[in-house]
């Protein structure tokens, strides 16, 4: 039992001791990293003293330059100069090439001169020496500065170097090579890249353009087909759509049909003596840098073509927009609604919705052959009819209709009633009408 005792007590002696080096080794580490501190501010302070040194040995040699050439010119007025220097100090003027031996600030004023003079040189002296410690406690701050961007650079891009260097000859030296090779490369690169990016855009919005126009006309002439069929009385209509006379110069550059044959899309916009090409230019010029509206304007495909609808019959053709005041009603309202149902077909061409078309008073000025016409119209272009008609119009209108509800009224009551159109010779319950549409 006293040996084990003996063995603990050494045991907790160790501990101690080991706890005790554990604090002086901790001690001597927060000693070193304190003295590596002021190693590398004192590192610092002889650096920027070496270069005062330098700049020093510099500025005296400047100086001694500028003596020696002011000697030469004016070397005559030397003594008068040490005279007048001398009643100015009140004892021997000294040589203008022997330098001051360093003293303290009390020690370099000059005991003989004048109070004035005196407290004037200490009042300077002081500033001084106040500017020079500013100034060199500024210096220790930018260069820690200067070392915390370094290690951030190095951190942010890779780049190896130095970050307490004393010069920034690795920084420099990066800086010519992003400078004069890597950046010029990268501009090339973005160049050829904005320019790749702008042709791209510019061939889309064009062929764009193209398509939207062609889908145009392609759909005038399907309208145009189907009022082929559908005769007016002694009147056939058909829409005519060509180039706007404003756009016309664009329009023909678009629609060039010598334009998908050209090799490359991009030679279509680089500067040329083709005409096609030029015009081109000047839409861009136009969409880039026009003035307020012209983006609306040259990128809406309806601003580039001029609608009008053609009247035929046996006595010749005219064109609705220029005799529109010197018609009759019927003869006036028949291509109105033939120009309503042009938009709505327009609007319903994806033929993914109801194609609804409802009409007020439809038809109030239209004889019965123009009235089954626009109905038959009407069901060739699939859509879908709801129509409020008088009473007198009831009656060319009822036979192609699917559902006819009468509304009337008498007195405060009101009254709908409807009627089912049955041909002749047909049962009730069959096929009612010719037009999927509601009157």
């Amino acid at each position: 039992m006293l040996l084990s005792s003996d063995l603990y007590k050494e045991l907790e002696r160790l501990e101690a001791d080991y706890r005790g080096w554990r604090k002086e080794e901790q001690k001597l580490k927060e000693e070193n990293a304190e003295w590596t501190k002021k190693a590398s501010e004192l590192k610092v302070l002889r650096d920027h003293a070496e270069a005062d040194v330098r700049t020093a040995k510099e500025a005296l040699e400047q100086a001694t330059a500028v003596v020696s050439e002011w000697l030469s010119a004016y070397g005559a007025y030397v003594d008068t100069a040490r005279e007048r220097l001398k009643e100015a100090w009140g004892e021997e003027a000294p040589s203008p090439f022997q330098a001051p031996e360093p003293s303290p600030a009390s020690a370099r004023r000059p005991e003989t001169a004048t109070p004035a003079l005196q407290e004037t040189l200490a009042r300077k002296i002081d500033n001084w020496e106040n500017n020079r410690r500013g100034n060199l406690t500024r210096s220790v701050q930018a260069f820690q500065e200067l070392v915390r961007q370094r290690t951030e650079y190095n951190l942010t891009y890779g780049f190896v170097a130095p970050a307490d260097a004393p010069d920034n000859a690795a920084f420099d030296r990066l800086f010519e090579q992003l400078e004069q090779v890597d950046l010029p490369a990268y501009r090339e690169k973005a160049e050829a890249a904005r320019r790749q990016s702008e042709e791209e855009f510019k061939a889309s919005f064009v062929f764009q353009l193209r398509e939207a126009l062609q889908a145009a006309k392609s759909e005038f002439e399907e309208l145009n087909y189907a009022l082929r069929h559908f005769p007016f009385s002694d009147d056939r209509y058909a829409f005519e759509v060509k180039a706007h006379p404003r756009m016309k110069a664009f329009y023909d550059a678009v629609m060039d049909p010598f334009l998908l044959e050209r090799d490359e899309v991009p030679s279509l916009f680089a500067p040329s003596e083709d005409e096609r090409a030029q015009v081109l230019a000047g839409l861009f010029e136009r969409l880039v840098r026009g003035e307020e509206g012209d983006l609306e304007t040259f990128t809406n495909y309806q601003n580039y073509l001029d609608f009008d609808l053609v009247i035929s019959n046996s006595a010749g053709s005219y064109r609705f927009s220029k005799y529109l005041r010197e018609k009759s009603g019927g003869e006036t309202q028949t291509p109105f609604y033939i120009a309503i149902l042009a938009s709505f077909y327009h609007l319903y061409r994806s033929r993914k919705t109801l194609r609804l078309v409802v009409f007020d008073e439809a038809f109030n000025k239209m004889d019965e052959a123009r009235i089954e016409a626009s109905l038959k119209l009407i069901k060739q272009l699939e859509l879908q009819l709801i129509a409020v008609a008088p009473d007198e119009k009831m009656q060319h209108m009822f036979p192609h209709m699917t559902t006819t509800l009468v509304v009337s009224r008498v007195g405060y009551r009101s009254f709908v009633d409807p009627l089912f159109y049955v041909p002749a010779g047909e049962a009730a319950g069959d096929d009612r009408g010719e037009v999927d549409a509601d009157e």
